[in-house]
C-alpha cells in the first residue's frame, strides 16, 4: 500500500468513532408524531402488520409492537384504538370506452358561435354514410350569448344525418352525492382551484338520471337504512319519530308524485349502481354531462364572490 493509500485509511479509521457517534445521536432524536394501538397494514411480508409507528421529518423511522422509546417532550402521540392504518394510494387509471369515446368526438367548448357549430356539424357529416350519427361535445351556450342551437340550424348543417351533441339542459330537482365522495370541508376565507381539487379529488362526471317517484321513495328508505350523511339537495325526507320509517316526501316543496319523472343530479359512480344506489339503475334515462364534478365547483367558485351557507332541512324527524 503507498503513502496515500495509508493516509487516507487512516483519516477515515480516524472518523470512524464519530460516524459512529454521530449515527446514534440521529438514532435517538424523538419523533414528530407516534402512533399507538393501531392496527398497521405495512406491505411488507416479512412483517404484514403492526400496533405502532414512528415518523420524523415526515418519514416512518420505526414500526412494531412498541415504538415508546422514540417519544419525546415535544412528540405528538395518537392512540387510534385499533383503528387501522394503510398505506397511501394512488389510482391512476382511464376508462377505456370513454376515452375512445371522447377522442373521436369533437369537443366544442372554445366555440363562440352556433355558426361555429353548425359548420362542424355540416363537416363531420360529409365524411359520414347517409344515416349515420353526427356527434360532438361541451357545447358552451354562454359562449355566445345563450341562445341554443335550434332544430333547424342543425338539420340545415346536416339534412340526411342525426345529430347528437352532448350538453342535455334539464331543470334538476334533487342532488344526491356519496358521503364519502366529499374529501375535505369548504374552509372560511378565499377559495381556489386548489380547494375544488381537495373537496373533490376523484375525476367523477355529473349525470342526470331520469328517475320515476317510486325511485325517488326508495332513495328516501336507502338514506334512512344507510345512516349516512350523504350530500342531498332538492328532497325533504319527513320521517316518523316512533316508527322510524318515512312518513312524507317532497320535492323542491310539493309532494312527491309517484308518476311523475324527477331529474336527479349524481355521479357516474353512483348512476352506475355504486354504494348501493341501485335505483339509480332503474334510470329511464340517463344523460352523460361530460362535466366532471370538480369543475362544477370551480366554475362555480369563479362566478360566486361570496359563497353562502345552505342551512335548509333535509331530513326531519316528527
Amino acid at each position: 500500500m503507498n503513502a496515500a493509500a495509508e493516509g487516507a485509511c487512516a483519516i477515515l479509521s480516524s472518523m470512524l468513532p464519530i460516524l459512529a457517534m454521530l449515527g446514534m445521536a440521529l438514532a435517538a432524536q424523538p419523533a414528530d408524531l407516534v402512533v399507538n394501538n393501531a392496527t398497521i397494514y405495512t406491505a411488507n411480508p416479512a412483517q404484514p402488520r403492526a400496533r405502532a409507528m414512528a415518523i420524523r421529518n415526515g418519514r416512518i423511522t420505526a414500526i412494531g409492537d412498541d415504538v415508546r422509546n422514540q417519544i419525546g417532550p415535544k412528540t405528538q402521540v395518537l392512540d387510534l384504538q385499533g383503528a387501522s392504518v394503510i398505506p397511501g394510494l394512488i389510482d391512476s387509471h382511464v376508462h377505456l370506452q370513454m376515452l375512445g369515446q371522447l377522442l373521436e368526438w369533437t369537443d366544442m367548448r372554445h366555440f363562440r358561435t352556433v355558426d361555429e357549430v353548425a359548420a362542424l356539424v355540416r363537416r363531420r357529416a360529409a365524411g359520414k354514410p347517409k344515416g349515420s350519427w353526427v356527434r360532438a361535445r361541451n357545447w358552451d351556450e354562454t359562449n355566445w350569448g345563450g341562445a341554443f342551437p335550434s332544430h333547424k340550424t342543425l338539420t340545415d348543417a346536416a339534412p340526411e344525418h342525426p345529430v347528437f351533441l352532448s350538453r342535455e339542459k334539464k331543470v334538476i330537482d334533487i342532488c344526491i352525492l356519496n358521503h364519502g365522495g366529499i374529501r375535505s370541508i369548504l374552509p372560511k376565507g378565499n377559495v381556489t382551484t386548489r380547494t375544488a381539487f381537495e373537496i373533490m379529488p376523484f375525476e367523477n362526471s355529473l349525470i342526470i338520471a331520469e328517475l320515476k317517484g317510486t325511485e325517488i321513495r326508495e332513495m328516501a328508505n336507502y338514506i334512512l337504512k344507510e345512516r349516512k350523511p350523504h350530500p342531498l339537495s332538492g328532497l325533504e325526507i319527513i320521517i316518523d319519530k316512533n316508527t322510524m320509517t318515512v312518513k312524507s316526501l317532497s320535492v323542491k316543496g310539493k309532494p312527491l308524485d309517484d308518476s311523475k319523472t324527477y331529474y336527479v343530479a349524481t355521479s357516474d359512480y353512483l348512476s352506475n349502481g355504486g354504494d348501493n344506489m341501485t335505483f339509480f339503475k332503474k334510470a329511464v334515462k340517463s344523460y352523460d354531462m361530460n362535466y366532471k364534478l370538480r369543475n362544477i365547483m370551480i366554475d362555480y367558485f369563479k362566478k360566486t364572490d361570496t359563497i353562502p351557507i345552505i342551512t335548509n332541512k333535509r331530513i326531519i324527524l316528527e
